[in-house]
């Protein structure tokens, strides 16, 4: 039984075949698209760059879904997440991806542009129970927050 290319490939390759199928796949991108990834892998300043995931979902778009992607993305000036490409390319297997689609999922907040607030765990551990889990103490600290707002409340009336 023969080898596939891209298993013959990974075997003479630090690459897996399944990191060399995401290469391939590649080729279907748009070439400003395809830049991007290169950018990315370039650490080039200043440009916009993509993940290599993300622009593999992409890359099933069609041409002209990729081509409204790009005027969002410049437009936005910045790329999707993995997870924003995976609900783009399974609006576009609907056949419901269009330019205000795609405007609206590139403006989705992405979960690691969400402001954080932190705080020393020094601080706050002497109310808790040695041991405590952070989500714990993050989920207590908000319910006396939501008390001390009710009890603020009802002293102002």
């Amino acid at each position: 039984m023969g080898t596939r290319s891209n298993e013959e490939l990974a075997s003479q390759s630090p690459d897996s075949k399944t990191q060399i199928q995401r290469y391939i796949r590649l080729t279907n991108l748009i070439p400003e698209l395809l830049d991007m990834v290169d950018n990315s892998v370039l650490k080039e300043a200043g440009k916009l760059q993509m993940a290599l995931r993300p622009a593999v979902e992409l890359s099933y778009l069609s041409e002209a879904e990729q081509t409204a992607l790009l005027e969002v993305m410049e437009g936005e000036i910045r790329t999707p997440s993995h997870a924003q490409a995976i609900k783009m390319r399974s609006f576009s297997e609907q056949g419901k991806l269009n330019p205000d689609v795609i405007l609206s999922i590139m403006q989705e907040e992405k979960p690691n542009q969400v402001e954080q607030f932190k705080m020393p765990k020094a601080r706050i551990a002497k109310f808790f129970p040695a041991g405590t889990p952070a989500q714990k103490m993050e989920d207590t600290i908000v319910k006396a927050l939501e008390l001390y707002r009710k009890r603020e409340r009802a002293m102002e009336r």
